[in-house]
Order: C-alpha cells, then structure tokens, then sequence
C-alpha cells in the first residue's frame, strides 16, 4: 500500500489511518462527555495517560493486526499507521474533560442561577462587572434555560435496550430544535474562538519545542516510549518484541486481575478485595499538627500508602533523580512545613484563584523552570524567533516548521490578546495574562515529557498571579472577574490540557518517522472538527439529560469561583474606600500604578530560588538527588495520590540496576510495559461494562476508578 514505508522524507500518513484515527477522536470528543457526566463511568480521558487511546492501540495491537497479518501480511497496520491514528485520537483528549467540557456550561450558565442563591452577589452587582455576551441568556435568569439544563427532559434518559424489549422504548430526547440556540449564540461566538485560537497556540508552541526537547537535551518522554513499544513490529511475526516477551504478559495479567478483581468488588462487596492501600493508624499524630493537616489538604495522605502499579511502572523507567524527588516529594512538604508553622506560624493557607504563601510559591517555582527552560535552549529558541521575525533562513539550520509554528503561535496570542481587549480587559493585562497561560501549559508539557507524571494538576492559576503581582486597586473588580472567567474556561484544572497530549503526540510520530509539521497540521485540522462536534454533542446531552453536578463541588466552584473572587474584590476596594478610584482608571494607569500583595515576591520568589538552585546544584553535581520538579508538585493532590507509587518504582529500579546492571533493567522494563498494559486495560473492561450495564439494564452504573478521580 503507498505510503505504508517511510521514505527519505518521513512517513507519509495513510488514508485508513487518518480515517480511523478520526473516528476515534469524534468517538472520544463526543461520547466522552455522556461517559464521563451522563453515565459517570471511569474517565474517558481523565488525565495525560488516557484509558480510551492506550486501550484501543493495545486492543488494536493484540487482537486486530494479528488477524489481518494472518488473512494477508500487508493488510496489517505499519507502526506509523498506528501512530497517525493515535495522534488523531491524543489531540482529541483534552476536549470531553476537565479541561474543557467539564466547566464549559456551567460557568456560563449557572451564575445567573447563583446570582439569586449567594449571599452578596446581587448586592455588590458582581454580574454585570461581565459583558453580557459571555454569559447565557446575557446573564440573566431565564427560568425555562436553566430549568431545561439542570432537569433535561422529563424523564429524559438514554434509551436503553431494555425498554425496546420491553416494547415500551422511550425516545424522550432532546433534538435541536429544543435546544436553547438564541440564548447560547453569543456566548459560543465569544468563547469558541479564544478556545481555538489558545489550542493553536498550544500546538505551535509545542512544534517550537519539539526539537530542542527531544533532540538536544533528549527527554525520555516516558508515554510516548511505552507507546513506541506497543507500535513496535518485526518481520514475519504478527507482532512485536514487546508482546513475546513473557515477563510482559506476567506484567499485564497480574495488573489486569488485580484491578478487575477489586472493580468487581464494587459492584460486588461480598467478593474478595486485594488491597493496594494498606491503611496505617494516624492517630497518634500529636494535636499540634492539626493545622498542618488543613492546610496541606489532607497531609495524612502520607501515612497511608496508595500504590497505582501504572504509576510505579513509569517511575521504574525515569532517572533516579526524577523517580525518587517525586516519591520523596510528599515527605519532605510535611517535614517542612510541620517545622514552618509550628515554629514560626507559617501561614499555608491560600485560594487558586485569590492567591496564597504556597500557591505563589508554586507559580514562582513553575517560573523558575520556564526561565530554565530558556535559558538551556536559548540559542535555539532565538533562532526560531530570529528566523520567524526577519523571515530570513537559518543560518544554523532551524527546521522550517519550527519557525511557521513560531510565526503562527504569535498570531494566535495577538488574536486571543485582541478577543480579551475587545471584552473589556485591559491589553497588558490581557497580554500578562496570555502568556503566563502558556507558560502554565509549557512547564506541564515539560514536567509530563520528563517525568512521565501524568496527573498533574499546578496549584495555581494566572489570575491569582496578576492579583498578587498588582493588587485589587490597580486591577479593579472588571478585569478580575474577567481574567478568573477566562482562567476558568481555558485552565481550571490543566490535568486533561492540550499541550502534553500534542507533545507526546510529536515524539510518537518522531518515533515512527512521521514529520512534526505533518503532525502539527493533521493534529490542528482534526482538534478543529471534534471540538465543534463535542461541544455541539455536550450540549445536546445536557439539554437532553440535565446537568449532573449538583455534588459536584469541582463543578459548582467553577460556576462560583470568577464571581466569588469578584465579590471578594468589590467588598476589599469598599472597605478601602478605594472602588470608585479603581473604577475610573485607565488602562496605562492600572499597569503603571501597582500595590502587590505583601506575601506576594517573597513567597514566588522562594519558590523561583528553589528551582534556581536546586537545577544549578543539579549541574554543579552529579551526587546530587533532587530535580526541581518536587517544587512544582509539592502539596497537591496528584502526588499525594501517586508519591508512594513513584517511591516504590524508585527502590525497584535501584535494586535491578545494581544487582543486575542494564541488562536487567532492560529484561525488567518489559514487565513494567505489562503492568501499565493491564491497568490500562482493567480501567477500558470496566468502562465498557458500565456503558454496556447503563444501556442494557437502563440503570446507573457503580463507579469504579483503576485511577484517582
């Protein structure tokens, strides 16, 4: 078949595999929502190792290319085909979740609801601080759009097999033509392009980074290598190395039993259960500490272990430092901080969005990598920039699509600049606030293709930046509440964002000799499609099913939160005496006329020196044992989660590599493939199961997580 062999130029896409791949992506962008929040199975996405994408290549490459090898040997996908379709299927991921769909409709639909409930809201009038066009129905309370969307249809529901065999079926769903379009139109004018235009940036700003990321300081970008080894073939045997290896069949089937045993004890409690959480008494932890425990959002994590085998396979393929300053990561915030507040009353405490002493510390540590990351790629980065500016060529021979991707990606960051400035945000605020919204997702994308950590969520978000660094005076209630409406949209909770699947994706098609601008541009074309149809399918479900997050507090502080800050804002100016004044000035006079936060510098600029140093102490060094990511990911949930995980591949792979040299490690890291192949797959049967449960027996699934929630 032309094009299934890589040339001297790269590999040329095939049409059964872009095909395919498509269909994948519309499957995951529009039925993942109904998984997610209809049915609430497992994620579909849930974090940057997608149960959905991994499960279908190791399907695909167990069970569907053996077959079509044994009908005819050239009918088998190549392992570029099985790259293009798994990126088509990546750039689709960060759609139907958290960092999208997830927030979308109930932060433009619910304040207006909200509006009536919360205390202090309609008095300080924080609404109409908002363009009307942002919000549904202008913002205002409009019984029959927010009837409909927290209800659905009465009795509305899937159709399940059942009542067709019943001969009762109900077709009580929303068309179309119920669907409230004149309300929405002018919030999906507004938010659609800003959300595109930041998705290009992203992937622009990825292809700008490719080469310096995996050619000259050669990332080990774990997921992308665990799918490397999927893809991988050889002549004359139906599959590859990876799949004869028994080591990774042990691997997979002790993972796969475990996580299918105890998802069956879900839905069964009189079975059997194997633990992987084995639970220590806290007890004794002396009084003193209470405050630490609040503050740290369940320090206690720490005291009992959680062990995720995916997890720990991944830790056991890192670098010693980056293995063990993750697993380590949990104890030395709890060593430190205990020390902090008792001794010095150390205030831990701090809001996402209104700022805080660990929460700015976290940004200045984000910063501090960013500044790193220049810093080692600076003549490759000015290059780029140098070549994209003065469109003359590269002396130093900078790939073409390097320097369009650069050209592209400040285009789209004028535009999204423009978009705000047009809604009434301040254009240097706009411009701050635009690009510390890509430095957030550079430093994940950085943190995700070096450590393999694939739930990551900052603990930070721009706003609470722009509130530290200028103070409510100078940044006035407006553009706060529009920067945290923003902020919401495009970067609440980053664990499903766009850029480490595009990454991942460009390192997945390097792999199989697909060309980064090929990538890049089938990559933009495809996110295009599946995010009009996912978000046109969200909507059609909601209006359809109703809202599902009425105890959801992650959805709740997402329709809360831009506003709640506003009223914060109104009522911190008042006490001041100072709304009026804030009010009245103008753009250059905001910029101009700053009044940080007090904790603000000392508290960024700790965690700015944290990373600083430890990555000089890192080159200055090689004993040294920590990477600066531990100052990125202290104290948030991901690795309260996973820290024990990371400990134990950690001691794995230290005792492999120094009883049994590479060799070993080379025979132990297909098990470790197994044992990530088997929890993949254990998630996949139980999300079938319950997509299966839901529609043949039209009732509500148990649900069962193979990974945090």
């Amino acid at each position: 078949m032309a094009g299934d062999r890589p040339d001297e130029n790269g590999y040329d896409m095939t049409i059964r595999s872009m095909v395919i791949g498509l269909l994948v992506a519309l499957f995951i962008a529009t039925y993942g929502y109904i998984n997610d929040s209809i049915m609430r199975l497992s994620f579909i996405v849930g974090n940057h190792l997608p149960i959905s994408v991994f499960g279908f290549i190791i399907i695909w490459a167990v069970a569907v290319n053996p077959v079509l090898y044994m009908i005819r040997p050239s009918w088998r996908f190549q392992p570029g085909e099985l790259a293009t379709m798994m990126i088509l299927a990546l750039v689709a991921c960060s759609i139907p979740g958290s960092s999208t769909l997830r927030v979308f409709t109930q932060a433009l639909v619910l304040p207006a609801k909200y509006n009536n409930t919360e205390s202090g809201w309609k008095d300080k009038k924080v609404l109409s601080y908002v363009p009307p066009a942002m919000l549904v129905a202008d913002g205002k309370y409009d019984k029959a759009v927010i009837d409909q969307y927290e209800q659905g249809k009465p009795k509305g529901h899937f159709v399940g097999f059942s009542t067709l065999v019943d001969g009762k079926p109900d077709f009580r769903l929303t068309g179309f033509g119920d669907f409230p379009s004149r309300q929405w139109s002018k919030p999906l004018l507004v938010w659609a392009p800003l959300i595109l235009l930041c998705s290009i940036a992203v992937i622009c700003l990825s292809l700008v980074v490719h080469r310096q990321w995996s050619s000259h300081e050669r990332l080990r970008y774990p997921i992308a290598q665990f799918a490397g080894a999927l893809m991988e073939q050889e002549p004359g045997r139906p599959m590859g190395s990876v799949f004869r290896s028994k080591l990774f069949w042990i691997g997979l089937g002790i993972a796969f039993i475990i996580y299918v045993v105890n998802g069956y004890y879900v839905w069964n409690p009189d079975s059997i259960q194997i633990p992987l959480v084995p639970v220590v008494d806290c007890r004794s932890i002396p009084f003193k500490y209470t405050k630490l425990m609040q503050s740290l959002n369940n320090w206690t994590f720490l005291f009992t272990p959680r062990i995720y085998l995916a997890v720990m396979a991944f830790a056991f393929l890192l670098s010693a430092e980056v293995s063990f300053s993750l697993g380590i990561s949990q104890v030395l915030i709890v060593l430190t901080f205990a020390w902090l507040t008792t001794s010095y009353n150390f205030d831990l405490s701090g809001d996402n969005m209104q700022g805080g002493n660990m929460v700015w510390q976290r940004f200045g540590s984000y910063l501090g990598l960013a500044i790193m990351l220049l810093y080692v790629g600076r003549r490759y980065y000015w290059d780029v920039l140098k070549s994209a500016v003065t469109f003359q060529p590269s002396t130093r021979g900078v790939e073409s699509y390097a320097i369009w991707a650069c050209r592209c990606f400040i285009v789209a960051v004028a535009a999204m600049v423009v978009i705000m400035a047009f809604l009434g945000l301040s254009w240097p605020f706009a411009l701050i606030l635009t690009v510390l919204i890509m430095m957030l997702f550079l430093v994940i994308s950085r943190v995700n293709a070096e450590s393999g950590l694939f739930f990551i969520q900052p603990g930070w978000m721009p706003v609470c930046v722009l509130v530290g660094l200028f103070g409510t005076v100078a940044i006035g209630p407006k553009a706060i509440i529009l920067m945290a409406l923003i902020c919401t949209i495009l970067c609440l909770d980053p664990r499903e964002c766009l850029m480490p699947f595009v990454v991942n994706a460009l390192k997945i098609g390097e792999q199989q000799k697909i060309r980064p601008s090929r990538t890049g541009a089938v990559g933009t074309g495809a996110y295009a499609i599946v995010l009009a149809a996912g978000v046109l399918t969200m909507l059609w479900a909601v209006y359809s099913y109703g809202y599902s997050g009425d105890n959801d507090k992650f959805a709740q502080n997402s329709a809360k939160g831009p506003f709640t800050l506003g009223l914060w804002a109104v009522t911190d100016l008042k006490q001041q005496e100072m709304l009026q004044t804030s009010e009245n000035m103008g753009d250059w006079q905001r910029f101009i006329s700053p009044n940080p936060n007090s904790k603000f510098f000392p508290a960024a600029g700790i965690g700015v020196g944290l990373v600083l140093l430890t990555s000089l102490l890192r080159l200055r060094f090689t004993w040294w044992p920590l990477h600066p990511i531990i100052f990125l990911v202290w104290g948030t949930w991901p690795i309260q989660e996973f820290s024990h995980s990371f400990l134990a591949g950690w001691l794995i792979n230290l005792a492999v590599t120094k009883f049994g040299g590479s060799s070993a490690y080379r025979t132990v890291r297909s098990l470790m493939f197994g044992l990530i192949a088997g929890h993949l797959l254990a998630g996949l049967v139980f999300m079938a199961h319950g997509a299966g449960y839901y529609l043949f027996a039209d009732l509500q699934p148990k649900k069962y997580l193979v990974f945090t929630p």
